[in-house]
C-alpha cells in the first residue's frame, strides 16, 4: 500500500497538514486516501490489537510538533 512508519515520518513546517484517521477494519475510504500526498501507520508493540483514535491522534501530532 505505500505507507511509511510514522515513525520515520517528517514534516515540512511552512506548509499546511491535515491527518486523516482511517476506520480501524476497513482504513480510509478510497475517496479520502485518493487525497493524500503520503500515508503512514502507527506501529503497535506488545500486546496491543488496536488503538483508540484519540490516542492514535497523538502520535502524528507529538511527531509534528516537535520538528517545530
Amino acid at each position: 500500500d505505500g505507507a511509511e512508519s510514522i515513525e520515520s515520518a517528517s514534516w515540512d513546517s511552512n506548509r499546511h497538514v491535515v491527518f486523516c484517521f482511517g476506520e480501524e477494519q476497513n482504513g480510509l475510504s478510497s475517496d479520502i486516501a485518493k487525497l493524500c500526498d503520503k500515508m503512514y501507520y502507527i506501529n503497535q508493540y506488545g500486546s496491543v490489537r488496536s488503538l483508540n483514535v484519540g490516542y492514535a491522534q497523538r502520535s502524528p501530532r507529538d511527531t509534528a510538533t516537535a520538528s517545530l
